[in-house]
């Protein structure tokens, strides 16, 4: 039976010996060997046959637990309460729908000052768009049950952001 670490160097040794990477490098809790046994888990619901339709033919879409359990985001830093992390993760989330937004007016974002004042004004902004990002953004929260509530209501307005940006097509 291997262990995580004798997974991780095996994978190591395979990815540099792909002609053209120069290094591998891990990232994370486990790289600084921070992790504990609730580190590094996955969400259901990945639509793995829509992704491998997306890489194309020949390419090898690894599903959870393929690459090994160790990767998520915003809603495993709430569970740790790392507000650092999810309030990193939400600015980055906010930014990328502002410049959807953008995207859909056929408008370039050119900087981040002043972005999402005028993202809530565009007519694919979804109804409060501006003050629920504002709310995110402003306060994420100071332990897991808050930052696990803000994380759900950052997905509530990803969800609204799409929605809005299919139907403005």
């Amino acid at each position: 039976m291997f262990t995580v670490r004798a997974i991780i160097e095996a994978m190591a040794g395979r990815l540099a010996g792909v002609p053209g990477v120069v290094g591998v490098v891990l990232g994370g809790s486990r790289a600084r060997g921070e992790h504990t046994p609730g580190s590094d888990y996955y969400r259901s619901g990945l639509d793995l046959d829509a992704l491998r339709a997306l890489a194309g033919p020949g390419v090898e879409v690894a599903g959870p637990g393929g690459w090994g359990p160790w990767v998520d985001g915003a809603a495993k830093g709430a569970a740790c309460g790392d507000t650092l992390y999810v309030a990193l993760c939400l600015a980055h989330a906010v930014g990328v729908l502002v410049q959807a937004l953008y995207a859909a007016d056929r408008r370039w974002c050119l900087n981040e000052k002043g972005a999402l004042a005028v993202a809530e004004t565009l007519p694919t902004a979804p109804p409060g768009f501006g003050p629920r990002a504002r709310a995110l953004l402003a306060a994420p929260g100071g332990d897991p049950a808050a930052l696990t509530a803000t994380v759900a209501a950052a997905r509530g307005l990803v969800e609204d952001t799409e929605a809005a940006l299919r139907e403005a097509r």
